[in-house]
C-alpha cells in the first residue's frame, strides 16, 4: 500500500538534486583544534539540500518559498508561475534538514503545503537510505556496505556480447557456477536477447531455453536465481522452477500479469526504464526532460507493482542504461544518479560492456570493453547504485570495493 508521503511525491515527482554534507571535513575541524559543539553548528550551517518539486500551484509554491527563505533557507519558482502564465510549474527549495523540518512544522495549518513538506522531508530520508533487506522465498538480499553483484547469464544464440557462448543447457550451468564461484550475489538468466533490434521471442522457445539450467542451477548453488522476462508465463514457470526474483526489462509495460505473478510467488521484481521496445528503442531516442521522464516513468511502474500486491521491500527500480537512450543519456544518469534514490527504492545499475562504453573508448568490440565497464561501475557506486549487473563479476566486485572504500574511508567494506 502507497503512503500518503509517497502519493504526495510522486504527485510532484520530487527530487533530491543536490546534497552537500560535509562530512569529511568534520575530522579536519577537529584536528584543527575546533570543539565538538563548534564544529556541530558549523557543518549544520554548511549543509545543503536541494530539492525539485514539480507540477506545484502557483499559491502553494509561492508559501513554501516564502516560508523557506523566512527561515533561512532559499527558494526559487520556474517563470511560468513567476510571471503567473501558468497556475503550475516548479518550485526548488534549499536548505539544511532541520530547515526542512521547520518547514513542515510550519504548514500545520495548510493541508497541501504541509503535505508537500512532509513529502520533502520523506524524498530526504529516501535518499539518505543507503541500506536494503529484500526478502525472497527461502532468504534475503542484504545491501550494507556495498552494492551486490548480479551475474549476468544469457542462455541465447545473439546477445550483444556473450550470445552463443552459453546456449547449451550443460554451458550454461556450468557458466552459472562460475558466476557464483566468482563472487555473484545473484545469477540474472534470460532466454531472449534484448540487445537492441533484437527480435521477440514466444514464451514456449524462452521455457525451452531457461527451465532446464533454473532448475540444475537451483539444486547446485545457493545463488539466488533472477528470471530475466517480461513474459508472465516465463515468469511464474521459471519461479516454479526454482529462480527467485523477476527482472522486467519493461517494467509492466508488456504484460502487467508479471506483477501478480511475482506478487504470488513472494518473489522480489525489477521495474527498469525502457523507451519503446528493443527492436526500435535506439531509432533516435528523444526526451524534453530525461531525469524527469525516467523518475515519473519508475513512480508509475512502482504503484502498479504494490497494486498487483507486491510489498514495498520487493520492489528494485533500474533506469534502463542503453535502453532507448543515447550515449550522452546514459551518462546523465549514470552521473544523475543519486536523483532516483529519492524514490527509496533499490537501484539496479546494468553497464556492463555496453555501447556507450564503447563509444567513449573508442573500443568497437565488447570484448575489449571490461576496463571501460570497470569505471562505469564504480561511479555508479558512486551514484549510490545498490545491484550491479555485470558479465565479470570477480573483476567488477574488486572495482567496487575500492570504490566504495574510498567513499567511505573505510578498509572493511566487504560485507
Amino acid at each position: 500500500m502507497i503512503s500518503e508521503k509517497e502519493k504526495t511525491a510522486n504527485l510532484h515527482n520530487i527530487r533530491l538534486i543536490a546534497y552537500n554534507k560535509y562530512a569529511p571535513m568534520a575530522d579536519e575541524l577537529f584536528r584543527a583544534g575546533l570543539g565538538s559543539r563548534q564544529v556541530s553548528h558549523l557543518l549544520n550551517r554548511l549543509e545543503s539540500i536541494v530539492l525539485l518539486i514539480e507540477d506545484i500551484h502557483f499559491k502553494d509554491g509561492f508559501s513554501l518559498k516564502e516560508e523557506m527563505e523566512a527561515i533561512g533557507g532559499f527558494g526559487a519558482v520556474s517563470d511560468s508561475l513567476l510571471y503567473r502564465g501558468n497556475e503550475t510549474g516548479i518550485l526548488v527549495l534549499s536548505g539544511t534538514r532541520n530547515q526542512f523540518q521547520q518547514l513542515a512544522r510550519a504548514f500545520e495549518e495548510q493541508e497541501k503545503a504541509q503535505a508537500i513538506a512532509e513529502a520533502c522531508l520523506y524524498t530526504i530520508e529516501n535518499y539518505l537510505k543507503d541500506e536494503f533487506e529484500i526478502p525472497y522465498h527461502g532468504g534475503k538480499l542484504r545491501i550494507r556496505k556495498r552494492p551486490l553483484i548480479m551475474g549476468v547469464l544469457n542462455v541465447t544464440p545473439d546477445s550483444f556480447y556473450d550470445g552463443g557462448k552459453y546456449f547449451g543447457t550443460s554451458e550454461a550451468i556450468e557458466r552459472g557456477l562460475k558466476l557464483a564461484e566468482a563472487g555473484a550475489d545473484i545469477i540474472d538468466i534470460g532466454g531472449e536477447s534484448t540487445r537492441p533490434g533484437a527480435q521477440p521471442l514466444s514464451a514456449k522457445e524462452e521455457k525451452q531455453r531457461i527451465l532446464g539450467v533454473i532448475s540444475e542451477l537451483s539444486k547446485r548453488t545457493k545463488t539466488p536465481i533472477c528470471v530475466d522476462t517480461y513474459k508472465a508465463e516465463v515468469a511464474d514457470a521459471a519461479l516454479r522452477s526454482g529462480a527467485k526474483m523477476v527482472n522486467d526489462i519493461t517494467g509492466l509495460g508488456m504484460e502487467p500479469a508479471i506483477g501478480e505473478v511475482a506478487a504470488q510467488h513472494g518473489a522480489p521484481l525489477v521495474l527498469m526504464h525502457i523507451k519503446g521496445e528493443p527492436r526500435t528503442m535506439q531509432e533516435n531516442p528523444h526526451y524534453d526532460n530525461l531525469m524527469s521522464e525516467i523518475a515519473k516513468y519508475l513512480r508509475n511502474r512502482v504503484s502498479k507493482a504494490l497494486g498487483c500486491g507486491i510489498p514495498r521491500n520487493r520492489i528494485i527500480i533500474d533506469p534502463g542504461i542503453g535502453f532507448g537512450k543515447k550515449f550522452e543519456h546514459n551518462l546523465t544518469i549514470i552521473n544523475r544518479l543519486r536523483q532516483l534514490r529519492s524514490l527509496g527504492y533499490p537501484m539496479l545499475i546494468g553497464v556492463s560492456r555496453k555501447a556507450f562504453i564503447g563509444a567513449v573508448t573508442g573500443r568497437a568490440s565488447p570484448s575489449e570493453r571490461l576496463a571501460g565497464t570497470l569505471g562505469a561501475c564504480a561511479a555508479a557506486v558512486a551514484g549510490g547504485a545498490s545491484i550491479l549487473r555485470v558479465h565479470d563479476p570477480n573483476e567488477v566486485r574488486d572495482a567496487v570495493l575500492v570504490s566504495k572504500a574510498v567513499l567511505s574511508e573505510q578498509v572493511d567494506v566487504a560485507h
